[in-house]
């Protein structure tokens, strides 16, 4: 059952939500004010993921319950670079190793991904089970939305929320994306059309 214009309305704004908490422990982390701002929300298919090269570093967290699919955090590789450098403390010249890159991002990943998708299940008001995040560099996007645990995961619509990193005067560009597996798309419409009457 494919979203309608309201429904990604209503899902933009509990990513937004999701993405504000997500800006508040970021910014203790890294001691300075961190934005995060959603300048646009749109749905994608599967099918439309193929179009896309290597994704840069990407962050992935699988979700179940009564909507369920795949979470992904991607960065391109200078802003995943830059952020890692911000909280790891390191200036500019310095180099994030790889082993140290990873961690630094799946953290981020960890923080903005469970405020986005806690979100998600409190409004919805079906809290969602969620593994560890995973970490990948240079995965494509198609590759990325059909992993799961115990093989391919079938989605079908994916929510695509770009995301701006505002800390002073650096800009850092990420994209939040959200895989809904196939059969629960009518579960989200059914919970959002209660939300949209109450």
């Amino acid at each position: 059952m494919p979203l309608a214009e309201i429904d990604i309305d209503a899902l933009g704004e509990i990513v937004n939500i999701g993405v504000g908490r997500a800006a508040a422990s970021l910014s203790d982390l890294l001691g300075e004010r961190i934005e995060l701002q959603v300048p646009s929300m749109r749905m994608m298919t599967k099918a439309d993921a193929k179009c896309d090269g290597p994704s840069g570093m990407s962050i992935l967290q699988e979700f179940k319950g009564q909507v369920s699919g795949n979470a992904l955090l991607v960065f391109p590789s200078e802003s995943a670079k830059t952020l890692a450098k911000m909280l790891a403390g390191y200036d500019d010249s310095e180099d994030v190793q790889s082993l140290e890159l990873s961690g630094i991002l799946s953290e981020v990943g960890n923080i903005v991904l469970n405020g986005v998708l806690g979100s998600l299940g409190n409004v919805l008001g079906c809290p969602l089970e969620y593994r560890v995040p995973d970490f990948f560099v240079d995965e494509t996007l198609a590759s990325l939305l059909s992993r799961d645990a115990n093989g391919d995961l079938a989605t079908s619509e994916v929510l695509v929320a770009d995301t701006n990193f505002h800390v002073l005067s650096r800009q850092i560009k990420g994209t939040v994306l959200i895989a809904f597996k196939l059969g629960t798309m009518e579960n989200l419409c059914e919970h959002l059309l209660r939300l949209g009457t109450n």
